[in-house]
């Protein structure tokens, strides 16, 4: 403020208006360090006013005018006092909301938010355009079969894109052993991930910043438009299906998937393919029985190749129950007699205490071999056991027994299969 850099402006048709009061009020001495040639006393005496007269004779008089130059350092604004407290307040603080300039906020804000804009659309148009993988390739039998449960299993509404949780499910429960299959299918162009660079994730966290906190008032209408837009947008990481140009959307896609499944004619790859499937699928289900009768007998255990071995010939003689009725009593008896030894253990009796359930199972294996036997109590899977979702759908569409997998070994469940499809010799 300066001396010149004021008015006084008097309501002189007030009511009772009092002459020359007024401007005794606001006659300054030192305007810049705010003394005054009359103290408020010295007014009510020399007008013989009581003090609520005066205060509400000065507040009703008229006002103090002058410019000031805003927080944007170009721009002035006019403000009017009523009282030498608020001229106090607003030199000595400098925080008068009438001191914030929103015309300048508002073009360096907007200008700033378009800056964000383009920078933001140019490593990821607005449209969300994502270059998609030729998927020329064609798919085996077996490959089909995962795709299309896959792709049915979707819960997104158009089903071009695949939930994480569905991708874990579904990588869990069918692909566990079985990855190049899946891999294959990535690697054809089926599927692909739609993954956004960290840069451009941050980049949204602060837009969406901006957007909640002020850009409609701040910013012009059409980039309040685009700020809305990148704020809303779902940068998620997806698995995208690449649907194939003969097909209009996933629900004419799965069906024709599911045709080709149904009358399909089997190459000697197929055949193959699928007793491989059937074989891997089997032992990584006798794997995982493994585990979970280990942590609950607390047996250790080594997977090993010796361990594999004596798996993979459990799995080709007898099926998934009896499997677990080996397992499971024999990891008890050896819980039983690893207590009875106790902790205080030798180099070579800690060996034999890590192989000892293997060496158990495969003695047991040896003895039923000699007396041409099975299990006499095969064993129900635990409760929370999940059925895959393809042996399901092979189970019911294309074998039509309607039975689960668990009671035959992968053997007779090829001979099943196979024979429900023609084959070309």
């Amino acid at each position: 403020m300066s001396e010149k850099n004021y008015k006084i402006v008097v309501n002189s048709e007030l009511e009772n208006f009092i002459p020359n009061l007024f401007n005794d009020y606001w006659d300054f001495l030192d305007f810049s360090n705010l003394k005054y040639r009359y103290t408020s006393s010295a007014i009510q005496e020399k007008y013989g006013l009581t003090a609520s007269v005066y205060y509400k004779a000065v507040r009703s008089s008229g006002y103090l005018e002058f410019k000031e130059l805003m927080d944007c350092g170009k721009c002035y604004a006019n403000i009017k006092v009523y009282n030498r407290n608020e001229v106090f307040h607003l030199i000595k603080k400098r925080s008068h909301s009438e001191l914030f300039c929103k015309t300048c906020y508002s073009i360096k804000f907007n200008d700033s938010c378009k800056m964000l804009v383009n920078k933001f659309s140019e490593s990821l148009p607005l449209e969300l355009i994502v270059e998609n993988k030729s998927n020329e390739y064609s798919l085996s039998y077996l490959e089909k079969i995962f795709l299309y449960n896959l792709i049915t299993q979707s819960d997104s509404p158009e089903g071009e894109y695949i939930e994480e949780h569905v991708w874990e499910n579904f990588l869990a429960l069918e692909a566990i052993g079985l990855e190049d299959i899946v891999k294959s299918i990535f690697d054809k162009g089926y599927v692909y991930n739609k993954k956004y660079d960290d840069c451009l994730l941050e980049q949204q966290v602060y837009i969406k910043k901006l957007y909640y906190r002020n850009a409609e008032e701040y910013s012009d209408e059409d980039t309040f438009k685009n700020l809305k837009l990148i704020a809303n947008l779902d940068l998620s990481s997806y698995f995208c299906l690449n649907i194939p140009e003969l097909y209009s959307n996933v629900s004419s896609w799965a069906h024709a998937l599911y045709t080709e499944i149904a009358n399909a004619k089997l190459t000697i790859f197929d055949c193959k393919e699928i007793e491989a499937y059937l074989k891997t699928k089997r032992l990584m289900e006798v794997y995982e029985l493994l585990d979970y009768t280990c942590s609950y007998w607390n047996v250790p255990i080594v997977k090993d190749n010796a361990l594999e071995f004596e798996l993979l010939r459990m799995i080709i003689n007898y099926d998934l129950n009896c499997c677990f009725a080996i397992i499971y009593y024999q990891a008890k008896e050896t819980g039983a007699f690893l207590n009875k030894m106790g902790s205080e253990v030798t180099n070579q009796q800690r060996f034999t205490k890590n192989h000892l359930l293997r060496m158990r199972v495969s003695s047991y294996m040896d003895y039923l071999e000699r007396k041409n036997e099975k299990p006499k109590h095969p064993r129900p899977l635990p409760l929370d056991w999940v059925t895959s979702e393809i042996e399901l759908f092979v189970s019911m569409n294309i074998i039509k027994g309607y039975q689960k997998w668990e009671k035959y070994t992968p053997e007779e469940i090829t001979s099943e299969w196979l024979a429900a499809l023609d084959i070309d010799a």
